[in-house]
């Protein structure tokens, strides 16, 4: 069994995976070793995922792109963005993945979190995301949410201003909707039991749920509003990021390694083989689905989206960007 199907199972074995938010073990901070690759040398780095966007970190741990680049890294399933934050600011976690929208108003409230690379994003041309009903259910856009119960994955979490947008653009004001949290490996039966009348889920879970024939997508807000954003990105505290530069650019090295093996068609098979391992489905019933990634930050996209927190209240005041990136992070604009 290798190394990161180990640290799953053990992390698997603390609870459900949907829910998990177990700790890590403890690692001294400090610059990385001189000789890469040198167990006794390597740097500990202790990294929270989520359930989307983790296949660069099982691909870099897999090729042994981590361990290249002097890095020894336990892998653990997170939670909501919010609870990620907590980890990372409390000390049981690294670097964290989070949601733009919760770095954003965590940054605004003080904490010092801040992002240090892109992972996955909103493309412009293909939905990995989008508003789900039951065919039956006579709901056929946006207008007609009004009164109806919508699930997030979390509450004030990725995709919310997105939606609340969209509805807006629908005459619908998003507090006449009932909006609820459920993770999103639980929406869909949620939908199909009539606790919910409509669900947002990501990839790789939209691509599953919109190939039922039962269930239909009414709108893609994300996609329709804030093509480039980040929909996940890695996060680590202020602190953190000024004591372990090194650590933290040879974290985002590896990621780019690893971005690069998941983009080549020829890999699809493998990436299959590390989703149903990680969720622990078989693999005929993984998506094929690739949501594009990055490690590059779109800062126009970004302010975008920071402004548009203080349209819906979300945040006091708008703030550059520049203030919740780490000044090493990589930057699309420098990439083009």
């Amino acid at each position: 069994m290798n190394k990161f199907v180990r640290r799953f199972a053990a992390a698997a074995a603390i609870g459900s995976l949907a829910l998990l938010t177990g700790c890590a073990t403890t690692a001294d901070g400090g610059a990385a070793g001189d000789g890469a690759g040198d167990a006794a040398e390597a740097k500990p780095l202790r990294i929270v995922h989520a359930a989307i966007g983790y296949e660069p970190l099982f691909i870099a741990e897999e090729l042994g792109y981590f361990e290249e680049a002097g890095l020894d890294v336990t892998l653990t399933r997170g939670g909501v963005p919010q609870d990620n934050i907590a980890q990372a600011v409390g000390g049981s976690a690294d670097i964290i993945v989070s949601a733009w929208d919760n770095i954003t108003t965590s940054s605004s409230e003080g904490i010092p979190i801040r992002v240090l690379a892109g992972n996955s994003y909103v493309s412009d041309e293909v939905d990995t995301s989008g508003i789900i009903v039951m065919a039956d259910s006579g709901i056929e856009s946006l207008a007609d949410l009004e009164g109806k119960t919508l699930a997030f994955d979390s509450l004030g979490g990725g995709g919310s201003v997105e939606v609340f947008t969209a509805l807006a653009d629908a005459g619908v004001s998003h507090e006449d909707v009932d909006l609820t949290a459920i993770p999103y490996a639980g929406q869909a039966s949620a939908l199909e039991q009539g606790h919910v009348d409509a669900i947002f889920p990501s990839d790789p879970f939209y691509s599953q749920i919109i190939e039922q024939p039962d269930k239909v997508v009414i709108a893609n807000p994300v996609r329709e509003t804030r093509a480039g954003m980040p929909i996940t990105l890695w996060a680590a505290t202020e602190p953190w990021l000024q004591e372990n530069a090194e650590t933290a650019q040879a974290f985002i090295d590896a990621m780019d390694r690893a971005i690069e093996f998941y983009e080549d068609p020829a890999n699809l098979e493998r990436i299959k083989e590390i989703r149903a391992e990680v969720t622990q489905t078989d693999i005929s019933e993984v998506s094929e689905s690739l949501p594009p990634l990055r490690t590059a930050i779109d800062t126009e996209a970004g302010q975008g989206a920071i402004d548009q927190l203080v349209q819906f209240d979300m945040l006091d005041e708008s703030f550059p960007v520049d203030d919740m990136l780490w000044t090493e992070a990589p930057r699309l604009e420098d990439a083009q």
